[in-house]
């Protein structure tokens, strides 16, 4: 995640609050409007220091909005201490800032101190805007207000006013690159054909035996045979008998053997050019390196193989889950 992401998932939980009212007492605090009074109650010191309900809550607020999307040991490292409660503190610890920048934290000068604070929510020039706790949408710097509020201000109009600036930078992430297989995972998930999502998102791991017979008779119209099965013997046995039933399997024994074996590329290439129509007529019986070699030669006829060299390397080898979900959704045009 970026730091321009960071900030906005900030801004978007301080947002999401507007409209918050403290409590009269230390009921209802979940509630955005329930149970309003004067008394410094809040769902941010119950989940920040309990023990300072009834405080003002300005800096409580700040601190709650950086757990929500940094996690407590994250808003300490941001914050340089845990929780920030006392304006004055930040300006200790911190650089202060003439000017204001997007997320930055806020703290208001009046009277010869800091007395508020607030998140930067935007900035343009001079302008800038905030949110806010314990404030009201009165003009002007209001410390113990009451409520959560979307303010406005001219930098120029609050002498003393400082900004600080968390090291958000610490917690920038590199994306992962985007593997191959998930465009064909994401659209086996969408057709429900995948309902073990942690199972087949390891893409590189193998894929059993058991595993790909029960992709392939989904992908065919579910389990059905005119045979009795026994799901206690393995519970892809049922399925198995009803690729036999489909007449997409022929040699039940190859495929009841060791079920929970990693398939070969060259049953994979069997199976589904099985699944598909068949093997095409020109490569029955002819005479190759690999038996196997058929059924890709076959599948490349068909359009569902572009890569054979991706297959051939080794017909015995095992097959990975991006490999499987792929040569699948183009076999079976989703």
């Amino acid at each position: 995640m970026t730091k321009t992401e960071l900030i906005d998932k900030i801004i978007a939980v301080g947002k999401n609050e507007i409209g918050y009212l403290e409590k009269a007492s230390n009921s209802n605090l979940y509630d955005k409007t329930a149970n309003a009074g004067g008394n410094n109650y809040t769902k941010y010191w119950a989940e920040i220091q309990p023990s300072y309900q009834g405080e003002p809550w300005c800096a409580c607020f700040v601190t709650w909005v950086l757990v929500q999307v940094f996690g407590k040991d994250g808003a300490k490292n941001l914050l340089k201490h845990y929780p920030y409660v006392y304006c004055p503190t930040m300006a200790e610890l911190f650089k202060l800032y003439a000017n204001p920048e997007q997320g930055d934290i806020v703290i208001f000068y009046r009277n010869g101190t800091f007395t508020h604070t607030g998140l930067v929510t935007y900035v343009d020039g001079d302008y800038f805007e905030t949110v806010e706790g314990n404030t009201s949408g009165a003009s002007g710097i209001i410390a113990n207000g009451g409520g959560v509020c979307a303010k406005r201000y001219y930098n120029s109009n609050l002498p003393g006013t400082k900004f600080v600036r968390p090291d958000y930078e610490a917690f920038v992430t590199q994306d992962k690159p985007v593997h191959y297989a998930q465009v064909f995972y994401d659209k086996l998930v969408a057709a429900k054909i995948i309902s073990n999502l942690e199972l087949w998102s390891d893409f590189e791991s193998f894929v059993t035996k058991a595993e790909a017979a029960a992709l392939v008779d989904k992908l065919t119209g579910g389990t059905w045979t005119s045979e009795e099965s026994d799901a206690s013997i393995h519970w892809a046995q049922p399925i198995v008998i009803s690729l036999c039933g489909k007449r997409i399997v022929t040699d039940k024994n190859t495929w009841l053997t060791n079920l929970d074996a990693y398939i070969s590329k060259a049953l994979s290439l069997a199976l589904v050019d099985s699944a598909t129509g068949g093997m095409k007529s020109k490569y029955r019986g002819r005479a190759v390196d690999h038996w196997a070699r058929n059924c890709l030669d076959s599948l490349c006829d068909k359009a569902i193989v572009a890569t054979p060299h991706a297959w051939d390397d080794d017909f015995e080898g095992t097959v990975t889950r991006g490999n499987f979900l792929a040569l699948v959704c183009k076999a079976f045009g989703i």
